[in-house]
């Protein structure tokens, strides 16, 4: 790859990616990151406003230096930013952000939302037929919902 880095777009994208994700729902990115410059193509405090206004943590890997900008957007956003001193360190680091966070089953959203039972459908053939519900035919097989 050639050119130069950008926080920008890709957050700009991700914010594109949430803009219809509920607000229950938790939104997190992760940058691994190991250029020395950074060149975005507008001002970066725009969409840093549109990460806050969405609720999405910026959290940011630096494999060979800090950068300012890339501090900023995590403070701003409630995320964490760490540089990885060695393979083994980005490896530990890499896991604790693959780990669900504990900082938000401790905020204040987390008393707003609910679970959501999920069941994963299985499909059972049948003596009788049944109507498909999505094409409206007989068929001899169907599928059982094991949350319902």
């Amino acid at each position: 790859m050639e050119g130069y880095a950008s926080f920008q777009n890709p957050l700009e994208l991700a914010c594109q990616h949430f803009e219809g994700v509920p607000g229950h729902v938790y939104k997190e990115v992760l940058i691994i990151n190991s250029s020395l410059t950074v060149c975005d193509p507008a001002d970066i405090s725009q969409t840093i406003s549109k990460l806050k206004q969405l609720n999405v943590q910026v959290n940011a890997i630096s494999l060979s230096a800090s950068l300012f900008v890339l501090q900023h957007i995590c403070v701003e956003t409630g995320g964490l930013h760490c540089l990885a001193r060695d393979k083994d360190h980005l490896n530990e680091q890499i896991k604790r952000f693959l780990t669900p966070s504990q900082r938000f089953e401790q905020s204040d959203q987390m008393q707003f939302t609910t679970k959501i039972p999920i069941g994963f459908p299985k499909r059972l053939a049948t003596e009788t037929p049944t109507v498909c519900a999505c094409h409206g035919v007989f068929n001899y097989t169907s599928y059982y919902c094991p949350g319902c």
